[in-house]
């Protein structure tokens, strides 16, 4: 070896320092027993295999409901939603004559109104006179014999 491998190579004592042999605790002749697989871990693969499968099938099946339900209570709904904004519609044009019936009503007020304070004018005008004539009278009475 050249110098400048020392240099870059790890040393030869580097393998027993970073992976020591570790001791294995069963006998020198079972050493490949951990190498066989046993049927308990191969069954046991399998039952959680075809737990998983089962239970995305179920939450698969369960979207699947979910969503139909959904879908027909949509459809309810929108039926629902139909109604009401006609009968919404029907009583918006209801209000609406109402409206129109309640302005030309309020249009008769106002001219009835007009018509009334004229009136009360002229009573308030009649009563006026009427008690001037009155007081004129009185004081004519004075000067009239009484008997």
């Amino acid at each position: 070896m050249s110098p400048a491998s020392y240099l870059t190579a790890p040393p030869r004592v580097a393998l027993l320092i970073i992976a020591p042999e570790i001791p294995s605790p069963e006998p020198p002749g079972r050493a490949l027993a951990p190498l066989i697989a046993s049927i308990d871990g191969v069954i046991a693969f399998w039952v959680a295999l075809a737990v998983l499968v089962v239970a995305f099938v179920a939450g698969v099946v369960f979207v699947i409901v979910r969503a139909l339900e959904t879908r027909r209570a949509l459809k309810r709904l929108k039926g629902a939603l139909g109604v009401e904004l006609q009968r919404i519609a029907r009583s918006g044009e209801r209000t609406t004559g109402e409206l129109e019936a309640a302005t030309r009503a309020f249009e008769r007020l106002q001219t009835s109104l007009v018509r009334f304070r004229t009136a009360y004018a002229r009573v308030r005008l009649i009563k006026g006179v009427i008690a001037e004539a009155e007081a004129v009278l009185a004081r004519a009475r004075a000067f009239v014999p009484s008997k």
